[in-house]
């Protein structure tokens, strides 16, 4: 029997299909239309895009049976008729397709006319109406409408081609009347004749000009053929230079440096039928251009023949441009005379051009000769490619090493020894902690990241007397030294300074770690105590974690306070105060884990954290307390309106008090509120009691999602369990006297874990089965030993039977059955992660394997 292959893609949304759709050619894509039913409605909605493939009399069917936008349109059009005598009469065809309202978004636009055409047709008005979202758009080979309005307002790039057409007039003047924000001006060919420019003040690159251009107009500056006629005007903003088919002498290119005294690049086409004639001396200038003398650093030359005189006009540039870094010649293949590509490079005895190291050595840095056709005359040349890089491209690449590999690269040339020191800094474990001083006092550039996951403890001191320890208030000396010291570790964006685990939190922070940080975001503290008098200014911390802490309550409240923007807070294995308060107006996420500490253990001296109070947090949605087993004791929430998940909750909390409801133990003393917001929650611990698990749900009438870690201590050494013998009120009962909210109309998915699948526990089970009505999923996490010595298929058939899975109150739901590894229940990794809606549902049951 055939496989069958399940269509995946097909089960995709349609805003993902028409997104693939799109990206077809227009022929392929329509051809989706026959895969299927499911694929019939797609392209007809899909983005269209309409290409060159597409032929023209079926362009006007396709737009007007479209029910999408047309995002492209690349076409080639056929000429009505040869017209010599044209008259203003646009194109009909073409004004069909351009009143089609799905043309209205139309993003990019590309009409030529093809080779056949004389250019005597007329494109419509339509072409032209408004176009809101149109932002590429290109003309070949037509004409423009009489009375033209154009509505174009999101337009970045624009094409006009047209051909030269010897009965149209041609044009003979370019003038550049009001551009303020022109850096470019490229005459490609053939023309015009007069150039002038009147108001440029950004004008970075200009050319190639040749000859062809019989007059260019610089503000009051004129040059005719090339020749500088009048040089009044100095245009300052030019760096990048190309002249076209120089042959007519070195004075041309000496009045366009002195025309652009920035000048950093220039670009030569040298007339290969034309031989140059030097008008000055090569080796000297009467008067310093100012250019040459502290601008130009690149200048390429093409079609050079390496003859005597355009040897001597290299050699000017070579002998004069003080600031030279590379120049580059593109020679002519027959320059070579026979001679082999070695023998022919430059040397002191063959070569015509000439470098004495007594004048050039000094300022030129590369001179490459470029053959083409004649091979890779590179291959023999170790050249290094990357140190070409700019210099903001080598620090982005110097901040992605390890901070030691990083420091290194000082020591690959004098290219790079300024590049780390300047670059983005992070420091991490890989530098020793005596030299963190000395990186940063050096360092000119920010720090980006300092993560010390393991600093080394101070030596602890006692008093006499007493032996208790001696606590500097003052902070870590040597942590003050660094924030002091540095002033790029004001711009870091991410912070973690942990210290190892012996030093038992006795280590205090310096003040300075807490000074102004405009740009951090990620912030991490470990097995540390905060100083006393803490003001924090971290204006756009967004996570922060206190891993073995010890702060106190006015400690934890500037913190805060310090943090407007702080949306995850975790604070792991936190002591030294009776009692937590939160209030943070951004706050979107707690995690809170106490410590569990033996007696011997010195952490056991500090006072544990017995309450944890949420005051005000009005963007709060999740209040996780990480190991409920430890407390703290009681949790109040006050002020949470978004609260959304919760959990895990257990016995250890003794009191948890939700607005004016209280539960004790896990039992509700009082149920006045209800919290609408809760979307998910977490319990542990709780055995197969259901009048606690009712309670929760009755506070939480828009539950959607349920874990429960059941209380594998309750079972007895000889297999019964404790609530075998006293069993909870109305567990055998399958229906209820007063509905529940979210069991009629919201729960649908539920996990237990540690189930044996015995007594009780299915009777706890079987009640959700026959009470939740629109429930799609329900988990077990069985102990492997429950089903020890029976067959896997007999024992599932037999707990369908006693969950009555048959008589479900929910008809879509559906039951899994999964082997228990005893893995831990940790969540710290996922305190931080608010892009996943339930932290609990993809891993309450990791590492289980189904049956």
């Amino acid at each position: 029997m055939a496989t069958y292959h399940a269509d995946f893609i097909s089960n995709l949304p349609d805003e993902v299909l028409g997104t693939i759709v799109s990206l077809l050619p227009t022929e392929e894509a329509c051809r989706t239309q026959a895969l299927s039913r499911r694929w019939r409605p797609v392209w007809s909605s899909a983005p269209l895009n309409l290409d060159v493939d597409i032929p023209e009399n079926t362009i006007s069917h396709i737009l007007s049976r479209h029910l999408g936008p047309v995002r492209r349109i690349y076409i080639t059009i056929k000429p009505l008729s040869y017209r010599y005598r044209h008259d203003d009469a646009s194109d009909a065809k073409v004004d069909g397709w351009f009143c089609s309202r799905i043309l209205t978004y139309l993003q990019e636009l590309l009409l030529v006319y093809n080779s056949n055409s004389n250019g005597s047709d007329v494109l419509p008005l339509s072409v032209f109406r408004r176009a809101p979202a149109l932002r590429v758009a290109g003309f070949g080979r037509c004409r423009l409408p009489p009375n033209l309005a154009v509505d174009f307002p999101l337009l970045q790039q624009l094409t006009i081609r047209v051909d030269a057409y010897s009965r149209f007039v041609k044009v003979q003047e370019l003038v550049i009347d009001d551009a303020p924000c022109l850096e470019r001006l490229l005459p490609l060919n053939y023309g015009p004749a007069t150039i002038r420019v009147i108001q440029a003040p950004k004008l970075e690159v200009l050319g190639p000009l040749s000859t062809g251009i019989s007059e260019l107009h610089l503000g009051t500056t004129v040059f005719q053929k090339m020749v500088a006629t009048s040089l009044k005007t100095t245009i300052d903003t030019v760096k990048v230079l190309s002249l076209d088919h120089v042959g007519s002498g070195l004075d041309v290119v000496l009045g366009f440096l002195k025309c652009f005294p920035y000048l950093k690049r220039l670009y030569l086409v040298l007339d290969p039928l034309e031989k140059i004639k030097t008008g000055s001396n090569y080796a000297s200038l009467a008067e310093p251009i100012e250019c040459l003398e502290h601008h130009l650093k690149k200048v390429a030359l093409k079609f050079y023949q390496g003859n005597p005189l355009q040897a001597d006009f290299a050699r000017f540039i070579i002998m004069n441009a003080k600031v030279l870094e590379r120049m580059e010649f593109g020679l002519v293949e027959r320059s070579f005379n026979g001679c082999d590509n070695d023998n022919w490079r430059p040397s002191p005895r063959r070569s015509p051009i000439r470098i004495h190291r007594t004048e050039a050595k000094a300022h030129v840095r590369h001179l490459h000769l470029f053959v083409p056709g004649v091979g890779d005359h590179t291959a023999n040349m170790a050249t290094d490619l990357i140190s070409k890089l700019p210099d903001a491209w080598l620090r982005a690449i110097v901040t992605l090493l390890p901070a030691k590999d990083g420091c290194r690269t000082q020591a690959l040339s004098r290219r790079w020894r300024h590049i780390w020191r300047s670059a983005p800094l992070n420091l991490d474990d890989g530098i020793p902690e005596k030299t963190v001083s000395g990186v940063l006092s050096g360092h000119l550039g920010p720090v980006r990241r300092v993560c010390f996951t393991s600093i080394a403890h101070r030596t602890y001191r006692y008093y006499h007397r007493t032996g208790h320890q001696i606590i500097d208030k003052n902070g870590d000396p040597r942590l003050d030294d660094w924030f002091r010291r540095s002033r790029g570790i004001a711009y870091v964006e991410e912070l973690q300074l942990v210290y190892s685990y012996r030093s038992y939190g006795s280590d205090v922070l310096p003040l300075s770690v807490f000074r102004r940080a405009p740009a951090l975001r990620v912030a991490t503290f470990g097995c540390c105590r905060l100083p006393p008098n803490l003001a924090v200014d971290f204006p756009l911390l967004q996570q922060l974690t206190l891993c073995n802490v010890t702060p106190t309550e006015e400690a934890l409240s500037a913190v805060l306070a310090g943090c407007p923007a702080l949306k995850s807070l975790l604070l792991d294995n936190t002591v030294g105060s009776t009692s937590l308060r939160i209030s943070s107006p951004a706050l979107r996420s707690i995690g809170f884990c106490a410590r569990q500490e033996t007696e011997d253990h010195p952490y056991s001296r500090i006072v544990k954290v017995q309450e944890l109070v949420i005051e005000d947090a009005p963007c709060l949605e999740r209040l996780l307390p990480l190991n409920p087993v430890y407390g703290p004791t009681t949790i109040r929430v006050i002020g949470a309106p978004k609260l959304e998940i919760l959990g895990p909750v257990s016995k250890a909390v003794s009191q948890l008090h939700l607005g004016t409801t209280v539960f004790q133990e896990m039992i509700a003393v009082s149920l006045t509120t209800r919290m609408h917001t809760v979307k998910v929650l977490a319990l542990h611990h709780v055995g197969p009691n259901l009048d606690a698990v009712l309670d929760l749900l009755k506070c939480f009438p828009c539950l959607q999602s349920l874990y429960i870690v059941l209380d594998y201590s309750w079972r007895l050494p000889h297999g019964l369990h404790k609530s075998e013998l006293y069993p909870a009120k109305n567990i055998n009962n399958a229906s209820l006297d007063y509905p529940i909210e979210c069991l009629e109309h919201h729960l649908k998915k539920m996990a237990m874990k540690v189930y044996y699948g015995k007594g009780p526990e299915i009777d706890f089970a079987r009640f959700f089965v026959l009470n939740a009505k629109v429930l799609d999923r329900m988990e077990f996490g069985i102990v492997e030993k429950s089903i020890f010595g029976s067959n896997k298929e007999e024992w599932l058939t037999n707990q369908y039977k006693q969950l009555r899975v048959e008589d479900r109150a929910s008809h879509d739901a559906r039951f899994a059955f999964k082997r228990f590894s005893w893995n831990t229940w940790n969540y710290n990794n996922r305190i931080h992660d608010l892009s996943m809606a339930d932290p609990f549902d993809a891993s309450f049951l990791d590492g289980y394997i189904t049956l």
